[in-house]
């Protein structure tokens, strides 16, 4: 299989904003004890013809650590992370100019607290994409573990042709919320273009099953063996409110049938007319049936003009939940708020589709028969 995320940590850097540190060691490569950014790139071209390498990547993440990210956005406005993003793009298209195809050259730095201090992660491949300036997303991608918590995973945009998704941001493209399948595993978004629909491949082969439940609008992952996990993905296109897989249309999407289609049924009356007027056929009813118990065209009337299912939809537009750290000098340690299938508050445990619990560190959790979750906020749900 091949590499689509090349990722590599570079440690024992003094200046992390230092561009020419992270480039290139001085003198010669030969002598250099550990790879940098540039022969990162060398050594893993993205076209190759025998030895000789025919293109190169162009789009690379770096990953600074996170309190070198906030001073800088504190003391600066951010202006150190866009210089070193500068900075190596213009070493990046003097080194590599003859290797990028007309490709253009980005760099995207981020912060995290995963790295110790002096390190710098890097990140670049067939799977990493960076969008242009005003570039508009054409996908989202979300994952439930029990179609009740939808949690965010990434944007594909239209230029974005490989996105791989799976346990971490190392492996792959974007990692994946509450990922079972371990490590090796993952999920490669093939998109083709705007005329294309977006295609998923397993990666490696058979490592799990991936199948689309039309009925629901969203993809059904699960592992295979006697623990089989499973994990729900929903992709959906900006700006449609179906999923990017077409769906058979629903029986209760056909035109209904409106009364001014009734006349091509032989009309209740005495004998054949001419064409009259709609309001002139009812005139002409039978006797027997001026009984409203036998009268059953406006009942048909009524059935055709709504979709009786809508009736019985709920919809709950939001929830809050105070901040429990404000109050740990009354004792408060933990709020939690369940919700029944009408989605009136209800006792925890008690006929509860969905409960809510907020501790004092504000974090919040969502809590359904299949367990407990950290969330973030704002949040959706959709528990029935």
């Amino acid at each position: 299989m091949p590499v689509y995320v090349q990722h590599e940590v570079l440690g024992k850097v003094q200046d992390v904003f230092n561009a020419d540190a992270l480039w290139q060691a001085p003198g010669l490569a030969l002598f250099s004890r550990r790879p940098l950014l540039r022969d990162l790139l060398e050594r893993s071209p993205r076209e190759q013809r025998g030895r000789a390498a025919t293109r190169c990547f162009s789009h690379v993440t770096l990953v600074l650590p996170q309190d070198e990210v906030d001073d800088d956005r504190h003391l600066t406005r951010g202006a150190r992370v866009r210089d070193l993003a500068q900075s190596l793009a213009a070493l990046h298209q003097k080194d590599f100019g003859d290797l990028l195809g007309g490709d253009e050259v980005r760099y995207h730095v981020l912060g995290s607290d995963d790295l110790d201090p002096g390190e710098v992660q890097v990140k670049f491949g067939h799977a990493v994409y960076l969008p242009a300036p005003g570039e508009q997303v054409q996908y989202t991608v979300t994952a439930s573990r029990d179609s009740a918590i939808w949690q965010p995973v990434c944007a594909i945009y239209p230029n974005q042709r490989l996105t791989l998704v799976g346990l971490d941001g190392a492996n792959a493209t974007f990692a994946v919320p509450g990922w079972p399948f371990g490590p090796e595993g993952g999920l490669l978004l093939v998109n083709d273009g705007p005329g294309a629909p977006l295609e998923l491949q397993v990666r490696p082969k058979d490592s799990f099953e991936c199948r689309f439940d039309a009925a629901n609008g969203y993809y059904v992952l699960r592992g295979k063996g006697a623990s089989a996990h499973r994990l729900l993905l929903k992709i959906s296109r900006v700006g449609s409110s179906t999923a990017a897989r077409p769906q058979p249309a629903p029986a209760s999407s056909a035109a209904p049938v409106m009364p001014s289609a009734q006349p091509q049924r032989s009309p209740a009356v005495w004998k054949s007319r001419t064409a009259t007027p709609p309001a002139a056929d009812m005139t002409a009813m039978p006797l027997g049936a001026s009984s409203p118990a036998t009268r059953p065209a406006p009942a048909t009337e009524l059935d055709a003009t709504y979709a009786p299912v809508a009736r019985h939809r709920i919809t709950l537009a939001a929830l809050a939940l105070p901040r429990l750290s404000r109050y740990r000098e009354t004792g408060a340690q933990l709020l939690e708020v369940g919700l029944n299938a009408q989605l009136l508050p209800s006792a925890p445990g008690k006929d509860s589709v969905i409960r809510f619990a907020v501790d004092d560190a504000d974090e919040l959790h969502a809590i359904t028969p299949a367990g407990s979750q950290r969330i973030a906020v704002p949040s959706q749900f959709a528990p029935l």
